[in-house]
This record gives structure tokens, sequence and C-alpha cells, in this order.
């Protein structure tokens, strides 16, 4: 090789070596300038370790990790940001598929004379012992309940999986006694049944796990015993996942449809419509307080798309989103605000909520109560709903008359 070419070339060589290194060094002193607001919080763990009289690394090593992504987390001022460690995010995770291990019922706070049954899960312990809602538990395991706040009386069942419990109930004047043992049970986000000939009804808990196709079977099932206008209830639903409401959301719009319109902090906009045509029917959904996040995107949704009509009280006002970023470091999660969501209208509802087409108070009695808890027969907002569903069907026989 000439030598000066193959000067030439080494002069090159150590130049792009020169440049590497310095790129490194920027970058790295960049990335100490931007680690350098956090020094503090590595001097104070290093002060409590070489200075708690009591510090043990075993013990307080990854606790001390813990808490300061905790206050990180919390310093934000978001009150929906948290923080969960490996463990608690699988234990999230459980409680979101709504699979548990118990005796397989909903039960009301207890009043002067005890405990009523709201639910019973089928394929339950507490299902093949005969219990039915509206069942009042007056003794757990040989305790009164009445009287007893919630706690007092959840405390009354054995914590042993492979124990039994024995329940004292009421229906009506007869009193019985039911000794169950503890299974695995799911309890699914959907309920429903038909409330007349023609109005279907569907529960809505939350938007979580397999509430999709959930919905999707109920529907069909209330068709099939000639459903012609339903009722979805997502009071006291509060949220959900955002693919589980737009999910929801689809099996009611038509091919098209915008659904909702997803705003990051950098203006970046996602939005989802409806993909194919869905149901076909009038809608009617019942709100309240404590219908926040997702249960307002499906009926913002709906009621923007001219499909539903919305009876009830004002929605809560959540009209943002929280996405979960894992720490690679020790496996646990932070959930924090990303996102603020758009009704189809355009319209952001965070902290004003969706008011209704038709406002019905709860009896003055039940206006701070769990729906679940009210009677039926005191459901105003039921009533209005179902009377708003059956003036659906008979515009529509109007219309197909005409």
């Amino acid at each position: 090789m000439n030598p000066d070419r193959k000067y030439s070339l080494i002069v090159t060589v150590l130049c792009v070596l020169l440049l590497i290194a310095l790129c490194g060094l920027y970058f790295l002193g960049l990335q100490q300038y931007k680690l350098k607001q956090y020094l503090p919080i590595m001097q104070a763990v290093g002060i409590i370790k070489d200075n708690y009289f009591y510090y043990d690394e075993s013990v307080h090593g990854s606790t001390l990790v813990d808490n300061a992504i905790d206050g990180l987390v919390s310093g934000t001022g978001d009150k929906y940001a948290e923080y969960y460690t490996e463990e608690e995010y699988k234990e999230l995770l459980k409680d979101q598929s709504n699979t548990f291990v118990g005796i397989g019922i909903s039960i009301a706070a207890p009043d002067d004379t005890g405990a009523q049954i709201i639910k019973v899960f089928e394929g339950s312990t507490m299902e093949q012992a005969g219990a039915v809602p509206g069942d009042i538990v007056l003794k757990i395991n040989g305790k009164d309940t009445a009287g007893l706040t919630m706690e007092q009386m959840l405390a009354l069942f054995s914590k042993d999986e492979k124990a039994t419990d024995t329940l004292l109930l009421r229906r009506g004047s007869e009193t019985f006694a039911v000794t169950v043992g503890k299974s695995e049970v799911y309890a699914p986000y959907v309920s429903y049944e038909m409330l007349t000939d023609s109005v279907g009804y569907i529960k809505i808990d939350g938007f979580f796990g397999k509430v999709v196709s959930e919905t999707k079977t109920a529907m069909e099932k209330l068709l099939e015993q000639g459903m012609q206008s339903v009722i979805i209830d997502v009071r006291d639903n509060p949220g959900g996942g955002l693919n589980e409401s737009v999910g929801v959301s689809r099996l009611f719009l038509h091919r098209g449809d915008l659904i909702v319109t997803i705003m990051a902090r950098n203006e970046q906009e996602e939005s989802y419509s409806a993909k194919a045509d869905g149901y076909d029917l009038p809608v009617t959904i019942l709100v309240n307080g404590e219908s926040a996040s997702g249960s307002e995107l499906f009926t913002a949704a709906l009621r923007d798309n001219g499909r539903a009509v919305v009876v009830g009280k004002k929605t809560y006002g959540k009209g943002i989103v929280q996405s979960f970023f894992k720490i690679r470091a020790n496996g646990g999660y932070v959930k924090i605000t990303t996102d603020a969501y758009f009704t189809p209208k355009g319209v952001n509802i965070h902290h004003t909520g969706i008011t209704p087409d038709i406002e019905v108070d709860l009896p003055e009695e039940y206006k701070d109560a769990l729906v679940d808890a009210v009677p039926r027969e005191q459901d105003t907002q039921l009533d209005t709903a179902i009377r708003a569903a059956e003036y659906q069907i008979e515009m529509n026989s109007v219309e197909d008359a005409a």
C-alpha cells in the first residue's frame, strides 16, 4: 500500500475514533447533567444505609427503593398516578380478572335487621345452597350482622380458604341456615334480563376482562327473547380499559362512526371508530355521578352518534387516560396520566361530566346508596329508562308504518 495512503487512512480512523469518543463524553455529560437533580435521593439513601441503627439491607434495601419511587409518583400531583411493585401489579391483574375464592355472593352493608344479598354468582357454593338475591343474612358463623359496618361484617367470615361458613338467612317469613365452603368464582362484569316483553336490560359493572364478549352474549340472549329496545346501565361503573370501552361501543354503532379521539402530551392524536355495523335497535343508557371514565366514553360515543338516549344524573367527569409503564430494573409498574380524550363532538368532559337527556333523582333515602342496593320498585331512574325505551319502540313503529 502507498505509504501516503496508509498514513491518510490511519489519520481518518483516528479522527473517527476521536469523534466517537467526544460524542460519547458529550452524551455521558448530558446524562449526568440530567441525573444531577436526582443526586439528593441517592445521597439520602446513603445517609440512611450508613447511619440508621436498625438498617438491614435484606429488609430495607428494596423498601427504600419502592418508597422512593412511590414518592416520585405522588410528587407529580396526578391523583390517578400510582406505583405498583411487581407483586402488587400481579394482584391488580388478578382483581381485574374478577376471579376470586369465596362463597360467591355480593352483599350490601347491614342495616338494623341484617344484610341483603345483592347477587349470587353462577356456579358458586351459595348458588348450590339455594341462596337468591334479596335474601337477608341475619347471622354469619353465629354472630349477628345487624348494625355492623361492612368491614365488621366481612370480618365474621372465615379467612381460611378450606374452612366453611354458616349463614342464617331470612326469605320473607322463612328463616333457614346454610353451611358453605369456598370455591373459585368468576364474577362477570355483565348481567342481563328482560324487564318487559320488549325491553331488555344490561348492567355493566366495569370495562375490564371479557366485558366485550359478555355484552355481546347478553345482546344475543335478549334478542332471542324478543328484545326490541335495550337499557344499558353503567351507574356506579368506574370505567376500565380503553380497548374494552371502545370494544363495547363498537357493538352499538355503525361502520365509520367516530368513538373517541385521544390526545397525548405532544398533541399527537389517535382516533377510534366503529369497524362494522353493530346492533341496530334503540338504546337507553342509565348513568349517575359514579359513572366515570370508560363508562363516560361509552355514553358519549353512543349519544353523539345519535344512538342512545341518556337517563339519570350527571356523570363523574373523568376525561383522561392512564397508562402503565414497566420499570425494567425491579419489575414494578408506574401508572400515570398520559392522554386526554375527546368525544365524537370534540368535547373533553374532564371535571364537567355528561348531563343526561332526562335527569332523574333516586328517592331521597337511596341517593347515596349503591344502585345494586336500591329495591327495583324504588328505582325511579330505571322506571324512567323503561318508559324512554318503550317510547323509542313506539316511535320506531310509527316510522315503519309511515
